[in-house]
């Protein structure tokens, strides 16, 4: 070969000899300056390495895989879908059943209301029955109630005492206690109890217990009745008549009416005050005593 022919090989080795930097040689070399890359920066597309395309081939193994995965996964979509129809599907068959259950609920309510409004008609009917026939059980039954109480004087006469003797009484002083029927029907087995007793008068008013008779009497309606007088001596006399002694009366009876079978107890307790003196009642002369209601034992039945 000859010279010419050498010379062109000789300087194209040269010059790819001269463009090849440190770090395609594996050799890092000194970084450039700012300038440097600033001016290289415009030209650098044209200096970059050649790139190869990288195609990434899958396995049979893999592609069956995600077959697989898409599958379950279409699968899913589909019964997540299929759910969401069947959730509308009931929510829509549920909207008659909701509707009617408002509309009775509503009903019920109505009739719940209309029940009490007629439960409160029956009760007030009711007791306006009760007390009807509650008035008119008091007004024809029996009543036995006290009606007066009197105070006079026994002159020359005596007192049966307990062991049957009789004691003179030549100025005692007598108790009388007055009851009626002011009731329009008889009151049957009716007894009564009366008593009298002396007391100082700061003393406290006594409780009496009434020792019932095993006799006993009808009082038909209106009738007026009345008990055994009771006659004090003439030192208890006199001491009532002086203010030493307070007398408590006492009266008591029991009964039944002809509506119902259990007895009934009608009591009053009185104190007697004497003034001093006597008084001129209707006519008559008595004791100046006045009586008033004393005690718990008061009361009407």
């Amino acid at each position: 070969m000859s010279r010419c022919y050498w010379l062109p090989v000789i300087v194209v080795v040269g010059l790819v000899l001269g463009n090849q930097t440190p770090c395609a040689q594996g050799i890092p070399g000194p970084a450039p300056s700012p300038e440097k890359q600033t001016s290289q920066g415009a030209g650098q597309s044209k200096q970059e390495p050649f790139r190869l395309p990288v195609i990434i081939f899958e396995t049979p193994e893999q592609a069956m895989a995600d077959q697989r995965r898409q599958a379950e996964s279409d699968k899913h979509d589909a019964a997540d879908l299929d759910a969401q129809k069947r959730a509308a599907q009931a929510a829509e068959e549920q909207v008659f059943p909701s509707w009617l259950g408002t509309i009775l609920g509503a009903l019920g309510t109505a009739l719940l209301i209309w029940t009490l409004f007629e439960t409160r008609k029956s009760t007030r009917t009711a007791r306006d029955a009760a007390n009807s026939a509650e008035k008119t059980l008091h007004s024809t039954r029996a009543w036995l109630m006290h009606e007066s109480v009197d105070a006079g004087r026994n002159k020359n006469g005596g007192l049966l005492m307990p062991d049957g003797s009789i004691t003179p009484v030549k100025d005692g002083l007598i108790f009388f206690l007055k009851w009626r029927n002011w009731g329009a029907t008889p009151a049957i087995e009716m007894m009564q109890f009366f008593d009298c007793r002396l007391i100082d008068a700061d003393a406290p008013i006594p409780l009496f217990v009434p020792d019932w008779p095993k006799n006993s009497t009808n009082i038909p309606p209106g009738s007026p009745f009345g008990f055994h007088p009771i006659t004090l001596n003439d030192a208890d006399s006199a001491d009532v008549r002086a203010g030493r002694k307070v007398p408590i009366v006492y009266g008591a009876v029991r009964y039944k009416d002809i509506f119902e079978s259990h007895f009934r107890i009608s009591e009053t307790c009185l104190q007697a005050v004497h003034r001093g003196g006597t008084m001129e009642v209707g006519g008559v002369v008595k004791e100046a005593i006045e009586f008033r209601h004393v005690g718990q034992q008061n009361i009407v039945s």
